[in-house]
């Protein structure tokens, strides 16, 4: 209920009341969804490419998509140089891209995506958390896995879960 939130923040916010007091709604409040990569599209074709969030690179987990964007654009820049090196723009030729894409960014989205439809269940959120509140070694791992993809590919591990619950390291 997107649509009720916002206005009861700007309703009863104390700075945001304040601040939108003299205004109105002018046309209806409208959003879009982000386009995440859960699952990796066809990003090229025929004199084509697609990146950041027009190629669905956004970190599903996260929703993070500002560093794959520009990954994204610095690999179809490069894309673009051969494209013009080799005077082809056909689909076939610009596979390469998406090739590359999926090779970097694949994995990592791939995962992210696991992750997400681990983190739906209540319960393990609430037993993670309770976890993190009581285990400074479970924080600094976790905070690790932000940055490290060989260490979060550990979050989909059953043997990870086990170790969590019994408390070993």
């Amino acid at each position: 209920k997107l649509r009720e939130t916002i206005l009861d923040i700007i309703k009863n916010d104390s700075f945001l009341k304040s601040r939108f007091k003299n205004a109105s709604i002018c046309g209806p409040i409208e959003g879009y969804p982000l386009p995440l990569g859960s699952k990796l599209k066809n990003l090229s074709g025929d004199h084509y490419m697609l990146l950041g969030d027009a190629g669905h690179l956004i970190d599903p987990l996260t929703g993070e998509g500002i560093g794959n964007g520009m990954y994204s654009g610095w690999i179809a820049a490069e894309q673009a140089i051969e494209c013009l090196k080799q005077e082809r723009f056909d689909k076939s030729f610009m596979n390469a891209y998406d090739i590359r894409i999926k090779r970097v960014l694949g994995s990592e989205l791939k995962l992210s995506y696991t992750l997400q439809r681990i983190m739906v269940h209540k319960w393990l959120i609430n037993f993670l958390a309770n976890r993190l509140h009581n285990s400074y070694r479970l924080r600094e791992i976790l905070t690790k896995m932000y940055v490290d993809l060989e260490l979060r590919k550990k979050l989909i591990s059953p043997l990870f879960w086990f170790k969590l619950v019994l408390n070993i390291k």
